[in-house]
């Protein structure tokens, strides 16, 4: 039935539509049928992770968005830092970029890098699909958006093209700023972002969120190296046995926002 019905709206659709942010009230551009899973769901979309942003992220902070889609946590980070702090967003989708821009541009505490974030800068292979623009992947195999299209029904070819390409420890050296919270969202490409952020990593005073979605073990195993715990969206600390694919939060323990994750984790 829902393979059924979105079929249809494949064919019925008004194309760009305009809505209000679940959380902010910010105007969102978006295609109403690539896009159709923000306005469907709703403030229900991912709500636990977005729930989580709101109590790690606080007014002045300096933060970054890598994978930045059309916006939507962009709006939130920038809603939630307030005029005193500052977002920094990556994205390089040619698919993604035109509504990213119109949904960020009123926003002057967001600063757009239209790059892909990696383990090297330079020039890389950026697969982009038509599905959604949420697979665009630096894998040529990314098995989660073949998945995601037999699950939707629907069929679509990939492209590469040739993107730029940094790192977040370049990226951070020429902010001048360490940030406090970094949402990695970046399709199958996890791994190889936190090893460009090994300065980073060394450091205290930054709450990760990424979407684990290829290489667990070894995204698990860096983070650990580091000093981070991993943290399910509904608080529990996350044992290597049990890492799944999904969205995970990671925190030192000296970090005092540990208390926020129910006393799964406790700050020194």
């Amino acid at each position: 039935l829902a393979a059924a019905a979105t079929r249809v709206l494949y064919y019925v659709n008004p194309g760009d539509i305009s809505i209000r942010h679940h959380w902010t009230d910010a105007r969102l551009r978006l295609h109403s049928f690539r896009h159709r899973s923000y306005w469907y769901h709703g403030r229900s979309r991912e709500r636990d992770v977005l729930q989580r942003i709101h109590q790690l992220v606080r007014p002045g902070d300096f933060v970054l968005d890598v994978g930045g889609h059309i916006g939507y946590v962009s709006q939130l980070l920038s809603h939630l830092v307030g005029a005193g702090g500052r977002v920094l967003v990556f994205e390089p989708g040619s698919n993604n970029l035109p509504y990213l821009r119109s949904n960020v541009q009123p926003l002057r505490n967001i600063d757009l890098i239209e790059k892909a974030v990696s383990d090297r800068a330079g020039v890389v292979a950026l697969y982009e699909e038509q599905l959604s623009g949420q697979n665009n992947s630096l894998l040529s195999d990314y098995q989660s958006f073949q998945n995601n299209c037999q699950r939707l029904g629907q069929m679509t070819q990939t492209h590469a093209v040739q993107v730029q390409c940094t790192t977040l420890d370049d990226e951070i050296e020429r902010a001048g700023h360490h940030p406090s919270f970094v949402k990695i969202d970046v399709e199958g490409a996890e791994y190889q972002v936190l090893c460009g952020a090994r300065k980073l990593l060394a450091q205290d005073g930054t709450a990760l969120m990424i979407e684990i979605t290829a290489q667990a073990g070894k995204v698990v195993q860096l983070l650990r190296e580091f000093g981070y715990h991993v943290v399910s969206t509904t608080g529990e600390q996350v044992n290597d046995d049990d890492i799944a694919l999904g969205n995970y939060f990671c925190l030192k323990a000296n970090d005092p926002r540990c208390t926020c994750f129910d006393g799964s984790l406790s700050a020194t």
